[in-house]
């Protein structure tokens, strides 16, 4: 009896277990595959981003290796060496990366596949401005002290460029003392006719030759020279290095869509005290000649935009005679003991020619020919790799009036060991240069240098780019999809 009802007990027992456990998998099973369709939809997910992320490196990854060895710039060439840029490249290039990092295939876990991929916007290297390089530059250079470099030509930018302004005042004042000079000497001539004999007139005339008239001729002539001719007589021995003509200034200039990365460094635009030593640091200069560009004298490049090497240089001597010019009038018309000796000089001049009238006119020309004598001294002491102070003395004067007797030969000679050097007045200048104009033609030496190296001849900046943004669309054979949105660039 009590063996008959352990049996039915165990018959009943299993029955409740049965019924148990196939309740409990109604109520697990969609559980379970609630949790595996949950994991299936978070593991696309993740590897969408996963695989948007690593795109995305791997092309900020194909920076540019000559940009970033010659000019410490991270940029991506969007015609990656072919010579035949565009944006389809990068994109074509998102696109691979993303689809070798999406698992595909009819065996695995999220069955995924790149449905499409469009590049949105983008930041090249001319855009706004030329932002994306100001920025670079600023990241490079802000770790450098340039305060004290740059504290005495900043301390003087307003000097520098008053005395740029009145270089042309002066010139016109020495061009109407010229003039007034030749109306007296011409009426001085008429009266000498009427009141003194052939003899007397043409000894007048052989004295004056011989002093004051003969030096401010041949100062004349001498002015009609090149100026590198007056400056270093023989330019057999300086650079013939001819630009490309086809460079980012010259051209159709490629812009992108001026994009900010939310991942941005964050640093400003360099400025221009900090452009300028940049440019400083890669770029060579007439004293500091960079041999491995195809232009040697590039900072004169950035300045000017001249067709070659002496170009640039010629135009730069103009500038800065323009400014030694102003700087030797301003002190020599204040120097009493200098317009004494002019002054002195003039009135034997005068006597000799029978007419003392002509003593001030004299005198204000010989003094204009005296400080452009000096002036093109200076520029000889500062391509010689001397020093020129901004302001003159008595003590840093270099030259004699009977200079301008043999220019030529007065020129040379070296300085004073005393004020600025040659760098550091094309440090002034680049300050005063305009923004853009400078920018892009460092990118022109940036272009020229580079295409000097293998396998980048038609290498341009403006195909640069360090910021883009995309869309990336993903489909699952599982039924999910996804949208995926970068926007990056260099940090």
């Amino acid at each position: 009896m009590n063996q008959c009802r352990k049996t039915v007990f165990s018959q009943y027992a299993d029955g409740y277990l049965t019924v148990f456990l196939a309740l409990s998998l109604a109520v697990l099973l969609p559980l379970i595959l609630t949790l595996v369709e949950g994991a299936r939809r978070n593991a696309v997910r993740m590897q969408t981003e996963i695989a948007g992320n690593i795109a995305v490196r791997s092309v900020l990854g194909e920076f540019h290796q000559e940009l970033l060895r010659q000019y410490d710039l991270y940029f991506v060439d969007a015609s990656y060496g072919t010579g035949s840029a565009s944006v389809e490249q990068v994109r074509h290039h998102l696109q691979t990366y993303m689809e070798k990092n999406l698992v595909s295939g009819g065996a695995d876990f999220t069955g995924m596949q790149l449905e499409s991929l469009t590049l949105d916007g983008t930041r090249f290297a001319a855009d706004a401005r030329a932002r994306a390089l100001r920025e670079q530059v600023y990241a490079y250079m802000s770790a450098d002290p340039a305060g004290l470099l740059l504290s005495e030509v900043l301390t003087n930018v307003d000097v520098w460029q008053g005395l740029l302004e009145d270089g042309t005042v002066w010139e016109e004042q020495r061009q109407q003392a010229k003039e007034n000079l030749r109306e007296q000497m011409e009426q001085a001539r008429e009266e000498a006719r009427e009141n003194y004999t052939a003899e007397e007139r043409q000894e007048a005339e052989e004295k004056g030759d011989n002093t004051a008239e003969k030096g401010i001729r041949e100062m004349e002539r001498f002015r009609l020279l090149p100026i590198l001719r007056q400056v270093f007589g023989d330019v057999s021995g300086l650079s013939d290095a001819i630009a490309d003509p086809d460079v980012i200034s010259t051209r159709g200039i490629h812009y992108g869509d001026a994009l900010q990365p939310a991942n941005s460094h964050g640093f400003p635009r360099a400025d221009e005290a900090l452009f300028d030593l940049y440019i400083a640091e890669k770029c060579g200069c007439y004293t500091q000649p960079l041999e491995k560009g195809r232009l040697k004298y590039q900072t004169e490049y950035i300045l000017t935009g001249g067709a070659s090497d002496q170009d640039s240089l010629e135009k730069v001597a103009e500038r800065l005679l323009l400014i030694r010019e102003a700087a030797n009038c301003a002190y020599l018309f204040t120097d009493q003991s200098r317009m004494g000796e002019a002054e002195f000089l003039a009135a034997i001049v005068s006597f000799v020619l029978f007419n003392p009238e002509l003593k001030d006119a004299i005198k204000i020309v010989l003094l204009f020919a005296w400080a452009y004598l000096e002036s093109v001294r200076d520029l000889r002491t500062l391509f010689d790799g001397g020093r020129v102070p901004l302001m003159k003395t008595s003590e840093t004067w270099q030259t004699s009036l009977l200079g301008i007797l043999t220019p030529e030969t007065a020129v040379r000679g070296k300085g004073s060991g005393e004020g600025l050097l040659y760098t550091e007045y094309l440090q002034a200048l680049l300050y005063l240069q305009g923004s853009s104009v400078k920018s892009l033609r460092t990118m022109d030496i940036m272009e020229m240098d580079i295409r000097l190296t293998d396998g980048n001849a038609g290498f341009r900046m403006d195909w640069c780019l360090d910021a883009f943004s995309m869309t990336a669309a993903v489909k699952s054979r599982y039924g999910y999809e996804f949208v995926l949105k970068k926007c990056e660039g260099y940090n």
